[in-house]
């Protein structure tokens, strides 16, 4: 009964173990398969990883051949500096002669800078000398001015001694004959000793007039060499206004000795009269001729010695003077005796007798004296022949003295040109050496930045193939992981199963043997399994800490392959030459030689661009002395159909300021950007983002380099592409549309901001300007005129002219208007005025305190009223003239003439305002007056334009009664 039970519970346990046992293959099973999916996706993952590799490996191998073409490069760059070595060693051997040439070049000039200093001495000399003498004259002329009044003085006693001398005839028969007799003899003893006097005086006059005629001499030789310092001077000064000093003072001298000549005479009419005049007189007179021959040639040390004589003479005259009047006292107070004496009617008549023969002498005297005034008169004659002479010979040394210095400035033009051609091949041999030194420490900087990238190549490969070795690694041990693992969870599963079998087990042996000695199998089995779990748990954490390096290497494999799609590709450039004759290209590298007879060169860099963001930047050697840019052109149209922006910020034909300036060895870049919307074209120097941008870019460019100058190069140091622009914007910036007419943008310019800014301004729209000027300056092309004042340039030049403040406009805006009024004619200037009225702003620069900002203005001014005046009827009032005098145009004109102005301006000042006045009254009468009379003098003006302008004026001016009255005073006569 017992044994049935037991049967049946064993069966029942064998199903048990079954199920748990197929339950157990089949999540075996399952786990079986998901492993395998994993594995299969592991080997996914390395394939890709070993791909990645690989293409690392490829792009080594492309580096390790770039490293080799740039030691190519590197060599042929060796190559080039040993021939500049050479070049430059030649060079050194021109420099040793060249310096020879210079050095004596500057011993010449030292001896020339030397005659210059004594010229300069001499003229300071004669000057000094001139003072002086005018210093003199102007003494003497204050002496005579007091001689004439002793004169009169003299004169006027005279009168009076004449009237006393009558009266004491009268009462001279009532004096004593002895009184008289002592008288007399007086009288003799003072005739005598001034007959003593005389002959002395005579004696000193001969010696006096010996020592005037050798100081005459002298003073002809330093006169001439005062003459000639005088010339060099003038020379220096503007000759022009100097001659018609000269010329004046000539006239107010001519009439200054005519008057003179009249006073002479009248003073000899006079001495006719005075009979009585005593004998010092007549010499003082001669003296006082004497001294007007004197002023004209006197030095400092003559003229003192000539003063000292001039005293004695005096002295001498005073003396004389003293003993005569002694001699007037005595002869009165015998007079008065002779009134009480009968005798003296003998003695009288006597005396009568002799005074009629001293008025005969005084008569003769008198006719001496005219004789003397007529050969005064010859020897003014002679003088102003002579002054003549002297302003023709003047003449001729002056052309002479002219041709000199014209020679003169030819030598030091030649000099300076020799010596700049020195100073030219000096500084090409040192900037050869430097641009040697300069290629050489490029050559030392490539061959450091090669073995750079050398080293971060091998780096990189090494850091590559350590990953690779590092990922098989953890392959290989995820593999073995993998394997343990899944023996673990066999034997897991084993475990368990065993367990079960183990707990079923233990339940016989419970049944059987007891509970104790089952329960210490059971704890013995449970150690066993808390081993086996603490194991899988040491895999298991095994496990995710190498998961998580796996991660980390696939993140680091990520930011290598995102840190290459980032580098920027390198572009292989294709250099091509307009003239590949006189350009040497290898490579990269763009070099000028020596015997370059061509000055302009452009080199276009191929492939072309069409997509993406590109990156081109060169760096220029020895090309700071003229212009070099590079740029983009379209591929359409290349670099000679000027379509194109270069690195100035502009094109051919006008160029945009504002970018920074750059020299020879800065590094030059251009982004052009052919992603964005517009595409973008922006510029470079040292990196640093310029202001000036372009949009509108062609969807097809080719980069360019312009270069000018001999003997200069230029390498490409960047020629990429790049993923992400460069470009940030600036806040300064300005855009411009590739390929439209910057002329029109820059003049619609505001003229705001800093100075800086507005520097900026006034320099882009100045160069405009100028452009302007050179295409039509002194040239017939009337075509062409009329186009740009269609185009609206005047309309914007007007505008500048009438808004802007006058100190910031300067000649090149007015002088771009200039150009379309001469050559002209009368459709141009109809044209201009139905464009813009172009007075308002003109008239208002007249203003400016800058005399060629006014010049440039009132020509312009003058060629349209001229042309307008010509094309209209000239007996009618002239077209502009209401439209002038109602602006106030007029009076700013007639205000400018009267201002302190050159010549120049002042005259075309005043053709101007007769133009507004042809046929019309001028008013008011103070301004016809003013206008008239300077008109009538300009007629003889030396200017031969001037003097045709002023006829024409007087004539268009005559067309009104009024005018035409006030011109014909004075027996004026209308010019026809």
């Amino acid at each position: 009964m017992s044994q049935s039970p037991r049967i049946s519970n064993s069966g029942s346990d064998n199903r048990d173990v079954a199920e748990v046992e197929a339950k157990l293959n089949q999540q075996f099973i399952e786990y079986a398969e998901k492993t395998q999916l994993q594995i299969r996706e592991k080997d996914n993952h390395l394939q890709q990883k070993e791909e990645i590799i690989f293409t690392l490996q490829t792009q080594n191998k492309e580096e390790k051949e770039k490293l080799i073409k740039i030691e190519n490069k590197l060599i042929i760059v060796e190559e080039s500096l040993q021939k500049e070595k050479e070049q430059r060693i030649m060079n050194e051997n021109q420099n040793a002669v060249l310096e020879e040439q210079v050095k004596e070049q500057i011993e010449q000039n030292g001896k020339l800078q030397k005659d210059n200093e004594e010229e300069l001495r001499r003229r300071r000399k004669a000057e000094e000398n001139q003072k002086l003498l005018n210093e003199e004259k102007e003494k003497i002329l204050k002496k005579l001015e007091n001689a004439e009044q002793l004169i009169e003085i003299t004169q006027i006693q005279v009168a009076d001694l004449e009237a006393n001398m009558n009266s004491a005839k009268e009462l001279g028969k009532l004096e004593m004959k002895s009184e008289l007799i002592s008288i007399q003899e007086k009288m003799r003893f003072n005739e005598n000793a001034l007959k003593r006097i005389q002959e002395e005086k005579h004696q000193s006059e001969e010696k006096f007039y010996l020592e005037i005629h050798q100081l005459e001499e002298e003073l002809t030789q330093a006169k001439i060499e005062i003459e000639t310092q005088n010339v060099k001077y003038n020379l220096i000064k503007n000759q022009y206004e100097s001659d018609k000093k000269v010329w004046v003072e000539n006239e107010q001298k001519e009439k200054k000795q005519e008057k003179e000549q009249n006073d002479d005479k009248q003073r000899a009419d006079k001495y006719e009269a005075l009979y009585n005049q005593e004998q010092q007189q007549r010499r003082k007179l001669e003296t006082e001729l004497l001294g007007e021959q004197e002023e004209k040639q006197k030095n400092i040390e003559q003229r003192k010695e000539m003063e000292q004589k001039y005293i004695q003479n005096e002295d001498e005259r005073r003396k004389a003077e003293q003993q005569l009047r002694f001699g007037t006292e005595e002869k009165i107070e015998a007079l008065k005796c002779a009134e009480y004496s009968e005798k003296c009617e003998k003695e009288e008549h006597e005396k009568r007798i002799k005074a009629e023969n001293e008025a005969n002498k005084l008569q003769r005297e008198n006719e001496r004296i005219k004789k003397e005034n007529e050969r005064n008169k010859q020897e003014i004659e002679i003088e102003k022949n002579l002054r003549l002479d002297f302003q023709a010979r003047y003449l001729v040394e002056f052309e002479q003295k002219e041709n000199e210095i014209k020679m003169r400035n030819q030598i030091e033009l030649l000099q300076k040109k020799t010596h700049i051609e020195k100073q030219d091949s000096i500084r090409n041999a040192s900037e050869a050496e430097k641009r040697i030194n300069e290629l050489d420490e490029r050559l030392h900087s490539a061959q450091e930045e090669q073995r750079i990238m050398k080293d971060e190549v091998e780096r990189m490969n090494a850091k590559v193939e350590r990953e690779i070795i590092k990922a098989k690694e953890e392959e290989r041990r995820r593999k073995e992981i993998e394997i343990e693992k899944q023996k673990i969870e066999m034997e897991n599963w084993n475990l368990k199963r065993d367990y079960e079998k183990v707990k079923i087990a233990s339940e016989k042996l419970k049944q059987e043997f007891g509970e104790e000695k089952a329960n210490e199998e059971i704890q013995i089995s449970v150690n066993l399994l808390k081993e086996q779990d603490d194991q899988i748990h040491k895999l298991k954490d095994e496990l995710e800490i190498e998961s998580s390096e796996r991660k980390k290497n696939q993140e680091e494999i990520l930011i290598l392959r995102n840190a290459e799609e980032k580098r920027p590709k390198i572009i292989k450039s294709v250099l091509t030459a307009s003239d590949p004759q006189h350009v040497y290209i290898q490579g990269e590298l763009c070099i000028r030689p020596d015997n370059d007879t061509h000055n302009k060169c452009v080199i276009t860099v191929d492939p072309v661009i069409s997509e993406g963001i590109v990156y081109f930047e060169v760096v220029f050697f020895n090309h700071d002395d003229k212009i070099f840019h590079i740029g983009v052109t379209n591929v359409e149209q290349d670099a000679k159909d000027k379509k194109e922006v270069n690195g100035d910020s502009g094109n051919v034909d006008s160029f945009i300021f504002g970018n920074g300036k750059f020299i020879s060895n800065q590094r030059v870049g251009a982004e052009i950007n052919l992603q964005s919307n517009p595409r973008t074209l922006t510029f470079f120097v040292e990196g640093k983002e310029q202001p000036n941008s372009f949009i509108d870019i062609s969807q097809s460019i080719r980069f360019f380099v312009y270069t000018i100058q001999k003997h200069s190069a230029f390498l490409i140091t960047r020629f990429e592409r790049l993923s992400v622009s460069q470009a940030k914007g600036l806040n300064n910036s300005r855009t411009w549309i590739f390929g439209s007419n910057y002329s029109d943008q820059i003049l619609d310019m505001e003229y705001e901001g800093n100075d800086e800014q507005k520097k900026t301004i006034r320099e882009m729209q100045e160069k405009v300007c100028q452009e302007l000027v050179d295409k039509f300056d002194e040239k017939e092309n009337v075509e062409g005129r009329k186009q740009t004042i269609e185009s609206g340039i005047t309309v914007k030049l007007l505008n500048i002219l009438e808004t802007r403040d006058l100190t910031s406009i300067t000649k090149q805006y007015t002088n771009a208007m200039y150009i379309f009024t001469r050559p002209s004619n009368d459709e141009i200037v109809s044209l201009l005025i139905q464009k813009k009225d172009p007075f308002p702003g003109l008239i208002r620069t007249l203003q400016s305190q800058n005399e060629d900002v006014v010049k440039f203005s009132i020509v312009s001014i003058h060629n349209m009223l001229y042309y307008r005046g010509e094309g209209s009827d000239k007996t009618q009032q002239h077209p502009q003239s209401d439209a002038l005098i109602a602006s106030g145009g007029v009076e700013k004109i007639y205000a400018l003439y009267k201002k302190n102005v050159s010549k120049f301006i002042k005259d075309r000042a005043i053709i101007c305002f007769c133009f507004a006045y042809r046929a019309r009254e001028i008013t008011p009468p103070e301004t016809q007056q003013d206008i008239i009379t300077n008109l009538k003098v300009l007629v003889r003006d030396q200017d031969t334009w001037m003097k045709n302008a002023s006829k024409r004026a007087l004539k268009d001016l005559s067309k009104n009664e009024s005018n035409r009255a006030l011109i014909m005073t004075d027996g004026f006569t209308i010019p026809e």
